[in-house]
């Protein structure tokens, strides 16, 4: 048994290692195509595969692509590869629309005035709060873009620009979870049911209690200072 398995771990070990050379043949193959050298083209195809939890044959296949917009938008493979997947990821992109995504980064650096390199570190964030505002997709990316694009005309850098674009997404989904966690715009709310403060205050008997809609303060003893009791009311109206 044990000759067995030691027979059976060589031949896994012998097929992995034929699989190694046949990936790296591969990416040495798509790098001298593009002339890219082999530690480049490797580089992006991890970043691809990780960022995008891709197949070996899957990050393979889109790595030509990527070779190529990311010369065509003047940016580094390693920031192309590496922001292309996060925001893919991040924008919930279906892999048959990868080369769209592609053509909108070129288009946006090469026509929008978008620099890919600064605004590279920033795209998966943005993209996450893109996505959490709605924007999901090649439509919500379109739109992503062109508010990347006049970001950076206005703040006069694409890293500005894409700063404030996460800024203004981030408040705008804020925005919107707030109106999704207050319901339908029919229900009643209350004010709060109760806001008692107390304090001290210098010179008197006692600290000072004030308690809205009393029409006034009363001093008491038994409470200690430096109190705030805020108490949420039970529902009693539900007018629509």
């Amino acid at each position: 048994m044990a000759v067995d398995r030691y027979i059976k771990a060589q031949q896994d070990f012998e097929k992995l290692s034929k699989d190694i050379r046949k990936l790296g043949k591969n990416i040495e193959e798509i790098g001298v195509a593009s002339g890219t050298s082999f530690d480049k083209a490797n580089e992006a195809f991890t970043n691809l595969r990780e960022t995008m939890n891709l197949t070996n044959e899957q990050a393979l296949k889109l790595l030509p692509s990527v070779i190529t917009q990311a010369a065509g938008a003047n940016t580094s493979l390693s920031t192309f590869s590496k922001a292309f997947g996060d925001y893919m990821r991040n924008m919930n992109v279906p892999l048959e629309d990868a080369n769209k995504i592609m053509e909108q980064f070129s288009f946006a650096s090469g026509n929008m005035g978008v620099n890919l390199e600064k605004a590279g570190p920033h795209m998966a964030k943005m993209a996450e709060a893109a996505r959490r505002w709605g924007y999901e997709g090649t439509k919500g990316s379109a739109v992503i873009m062109s508010m990347l694009a006049e970001s950076s005309k206005i703040y006069g850098s694409s890293d500005k620009g894409a700063r404030a674009s996460i800024n203004l997404l981030q408040e705008l989904g804020s925005d919107e979870l707030g109106k999704k966690m207050m319901g339908p715009y029919t229900q009643t709310y209350l004010p709060m049911g109760e806001l008692l403060l107390t304090f001290d205050s210098p010179g008197t008997a006692g600290p000072l209690q004030v308690k809205p809609g009393t029409g006034g303060a009363s001093r008491v003893q038994e409470t200690p200072p430096s109190r705030v009791r805020l108490r949420k009311p039970s529902r009693t109206d539900d007018r629509a």
